[in-house]
């Protein structure tokens, strides 16, 4: 809708865009939902929730984020609370994930929906000769078997891939560019000619 254009403003940074960009796709309108965000930082994500006819809540365990206080470890609200849960990029830093899992589950209302995004751990990066390693991950990221045996309370999960191949070229770039990282122009040449590549990430959907 021209109107919500207007209104909402997706992130500037290209990787918190392209994962904008498919919570928008698979989050549904739902007027007068509850939808609450795990791990919301900045809450990037209010304006299009409320767009959609939601009301916004977010936690976040970081003392510089809007949100109110709260780890996902131990989510601050009784038991089926919400409607809809998002939790964007936030499983891989958790070493008790299973945990975290089953606290996603208790705030949920039954027959709830959750939007959780993690990294692909098979991810094959088409500008960069080695994957990437991050300090900060408790794990690189998740398997389809991975989402099928964490997820086994949830009903019928399912998990889409994103970060189509151009989204992944832009993300190569802007990586390389922070970080000072090298590329190499000719995995993607190799790519077109027919060589496999992984993309970066799943969004992952399920009901209580």
């Amino acid at each position: 809708m021209v109107k919500d254009e207007k209104i909402v403003k997706s992130p500037l940074y290209i990787g918190s865009y392209i994962r904008w960009t498919y919570v928008n796709k698979y989050l549904p309108k739902l007027a007068g939902g509850l939808l609450l965000d795990v791990g919301a930082g900045q809450c990037d994500y209010k304006p299009l929730v409320e767009s959609k006819g939601y009301t916004y809540e977010g936690i976040d365990i970081d003392e510089q984020s809007p949100a109110k206080k709260g780890s996902i470890l131990d989510i601050p609200y009784k038991d089926n609370t919400f409607d809809v849960l998002i939790c964007i990029d936030v499983l891989e830093h958790i070493k008790d994930h299973e945990k975290a899992i089953s606290e996603l589950y208790r705030v949920l209302r039954e027959g709830g929906l959750l939007l959780i995004h993690v990294p692909n751990k098979n991810q094959k990066h088409i500008l960069f000769d080695s994957p990437e390693e991050h300090d900060e991950h408790e794990r690189e990221g998740y398997t389809p078997f991975d989402i099928q045996h964490l997820f086994y309370d949830f009903q019928n999960p399912v998990w889409y891939p994103t970060f189509n191949e151009m989204e992944c070229v832009a993300w190569d770039i802007s990586h390389a560019l922070l970080h000072n990282k090298g590329i190499n122009i000719n995995n993607m040449l190799n790519i077109k000619k027919g060589e496999t590549w992984e993309h970066y990430g799943w969004m992952i959907i399920a009901r209580k």
